[in-house]
């Protein structure tokens, strides 16, 4: 296993607007703002949050990575509203981020949808109960015809082995690419909605928790030479 992306959100201040300055994104764009918040966090003192419940908006958080074939991405997210139209609120990409490979969305009553590339596949998950950190882990084998799997962890099984929902792996053949070099995460279509993140992190190969690996400490890679430092967890 080798850690690829990790971002812990916790380089910044309440209310500080979220750039690639104070975080390991290669690119923050859209329409929208997303802020450091001290209101909830699943561990540290910050998370991130996207509210564009004034004004629809997007807000697109991009991480360039070093290109894997098998890739998890993971991520901690709190809806707070659900938006007012399917909004993707992560995707992954190939040919140096200009390939889309597919993506799930929220809908508006706060499910989880698999997609290959546009396409559904699966079915969509429970609804994520509002006010509550949900973890979800994706997996992505690029150019594979079972290359996708959504699994989404919630309540008691926030920090457990068993998914609350698991897709099982779906066809990913929409648009293959051979492997996959640029993850995303936030309010990818214009819409009205409020939602967090937090401890977000892709793996080469294996479906991590970034709340359980090293002993309990938190791996988060420095842009500059990739090199992992620690922050201590607490429970």
């Amino acid at each position: 296993m080798a850690l690829i992306f990790s971002e812990d959100l916790e380089a910044g201040s309440n209310g500080t607007t979220i750039t690639t300055a104070n975080t390991n994104f290669t690119l923050v764009s859209g329409t929208g703002t997303s802020t450091f918040t001290n209101s909830q966090f699943v561990e540290g003192l910050l998370s991130m949050q996207v509210n564009t419940t004034g004004a629809a908006g997007t807000r697109i958080h991009e991480a360039d990575i070093t290109a894997a074939t098998t890739l998890w991405l993971g991520f901690y997210i709190y809806p707070i509203t659900y938006p007012a139209a399917n909004t993707a609120v992560s995707n992954w990409w190939g040919t140096t981020g200009t390939v889309k490979i597919g993506d799930f969305r929220m809908g508006t009553t706060g499910t989880l949808q698999l997609r290959d590339n546009n396409t559904n596949v699966g079915s969509a998950s429970h609804a994520l109960t509002q006010n509550q950190w949900h973890r979800v882990a994706v997996k992505i084998i690029a150019g594979s015809a079972t290359g996708h799997r959504l699994k989404v962890y919630s309540g008691g099984d926030l920090h457990g082995a068993t998914a609350t929902f698991d897709s099982g792996d779906q066809t990913a053949t929409a648009s293959a690419q051979s492997s996959c070099d640029n993850v995303r995460v936030g309010v990818m279509s214009s819409t009205t909605v409020n939602v967090g993140w937090d401890r977000i992190r892709a793996d080469d190969a294996v479906e991590t928790d970034a709340l359980t690996v090293t002993g309990g400490k938190i791996p988060r890679i420095r842009k500059s030479g990739r090199v992992p430092i620690f922050a201590a967890a607490t429970y």
